[in-house]
């Protein structure tokens, strides 16, 4: 499936393969990584594999115009009778934060498509001292925060809790090809 955005930024997406273990296990180990669900005792490939597929409802990999993977994009842990399902987005530290923002947006269109799903919510570690909570630039509302929750390096960074009603907050345009 090839996705596009007005700008002409375009990326492409496909499930997991074994091949990306390699990519995932360095990313998990960033230690600037923000999703508690990768982060942490992640490092062996079982543990990879176990976080891979645990709870996830849809997820791909998104890869640039040269087929390098740059992003995981999982939804996972949906609770399809009330309509919601958690977000997580796994990227190497270099990757163009430009082509997540794609990979986000189109993900959560095709979610908002194929599952009965009105509300996804992303948990995000985050230093104290940064006040104004982002997710890769896109509009979420703050549900929660809970301060000093997990340790990172020296300190500690807070828990935040995002939420985005896709009814309400449908995705930005976007022209989604289908070339599968």
């Amino acid at each position: 499936m090839a996705l596009d955005k007005p700008s002409g930024l375009a990326v492409a997406a496909r499930p997991p393969v074994p091949s990306d273990l390699s990519w995932l296990t360095g990313s998990a180990a960033d230690k600037d990584l923000r999703s508690p669900r990768w982060r942490g005792p992640v490092a062996a490939r079982a543990d990879i594999e176990a976080v891979l597929w645990a709870g996830v409802i849809a997820q791909w990999v998104v890869v640039d115009e040269a087929a390098r993977p740059f992003a995981l994009v999982q939804f996972s842990d949906a609770d399809l009778r009330h309509g919601y399902c958690n977000i997580d987005v796994v990227r190497p530290h270099d990757a163009s934060a430009h082509h997540v923002v794609v990979a986000v947006e189109a993900g959560l269109e095709l979610l908002r498509r194929s599952f009965p799903i009105r509300r996804v919510i992303a948990h995000l570690l985050q230093p104290p001292e940064r006040e104004q909570p982002s997710f890769f630039g896109i509009e979420w509302s703050e549900e929660g925060r809970l301060a000093d929750h997990a340790v990172s390096g020296d300190g500690y960074d807070d828990l935040l809790i995002l939420g985005r009603n896709l009814w309400t907050h449908p995705p930005s345009r976007l022209l989604l090809s289908s070339d599968d």
